[in-house]
């Protein structure tokens, strides 16, 4: 995961925009099939689910995402939780 900005508000929390990278290093995935992967990302006000596709070596993911935290400090965290 990597932080793209963090506006934080004293005793409020903040508001954080990330987005994920994405690394495989099995073995090589066909170059004609989608796999969608879906993630959790926890350290948040509330867990964060979303999904992305792989298809080959390149993956589709969103740009920007956005989560809520309930201080500067929170660790957010990313774990696949199901692929398809």
């Amino acid at each position: 995961m990597k932080t793209l900005k963090q506006e934080c508000f004293g005793s409020a929390g903040c508001n954080v925009t990330f987005t994920i990278r994405v690394a495989y290093t099995g073995s090589p995935l066909p170059a004609d099939v989608d796999y969608h992967v879906t993630y959790k990302v926890t350290g948040g006000e509330e867990p964060f689910i979303n999904t992305f596709t792989l298809t080959g070596d390149q993956a589709t993911v969103t740009e920007e995402e956005f989560i809520s935290t309930n201080s500067a400090v929170a660790k957010l965290r990313a774990k696949v939780t199901e692929v398809e």
